[in-house]
Formats: C-alpha cells, sequence, structure tokens
C-alpha cells in the first residue's frame, strides 16, 4: 500500500510541477509580448529579477502577487483568468 502513497504523491507532485511550467511560460510569453522589460516588470509587481526569472521557470509566486503581475503585463481579463486558473492547479494539484 506505500508503493500506492508514493507513486499517487508522486503524480501530485509531478502535475503540479507540469502546471508550474505552463504557468511560468504564460507570464514569459506575456512578458515578451509586452513592452515592460524584465527588470521594469519585476520592480512593478514588487518582486525582484531573480524571482520573476524563477517564476517564469516555473516556481510559483506569492497568490497575492498575481493582480499586480496581471496589470504589469497588461493581461486582459480572460488572460489573468486563463493565468489564475493555471496558478491554481499549479498551487493546489
Amino acid at each position: 500500500m506505500s508503493g500506492s502513497s508514493r507513486s499517487q504523491k508522486r503524480f501530485t507532485e509531478t502535475t503540479r510541477n507540469v502546471w508550474a511550467q505552463l504557468f511560468g511560460i504564460l507570464m514569459r510569453r506575456a512578458r515578451e509580448a509586452s513592452i515592460v522589460p524584465l527588470d521594469g516588470a519585476a520592480c512593478l509587481a514588487g518582486m525582484t529579477t531573480e524571482q520573476w526569472l524563477f517564476m517564469e521557470a516555473g516556481r510559483v509566486p506569492d497568490p497575492t502577487q498575481l493582480d499586480l503581475i496581471a496589470a504589469v503585463l497588461g493581461l486582459t481579463p480572460e488572460q489573468a483568468d486563463k493565468a489564475v486558473r493555471i496558478y491554481r492547479l499549479a498551487w493546489t494539484a
């Protein structure tokens, strides 16, 4: 039974990592499509450049920063909603 539990935990971690990677890709593409440079986006979102790069690499940021990140990137409400749904899957999967 413990092997099954470990497999389920590993599956859950893998699933969460995939959603986090997808979130990071979405954020990187949004930043690249915006006119805001990397350092500026990070600063405006209250993050260091390193924290922003970690986010783009698949580390899920603090949930309190999501609205600010969306605003900095100029995401439409639909894009922001999509990002939040992906974020939730990465955070809670």
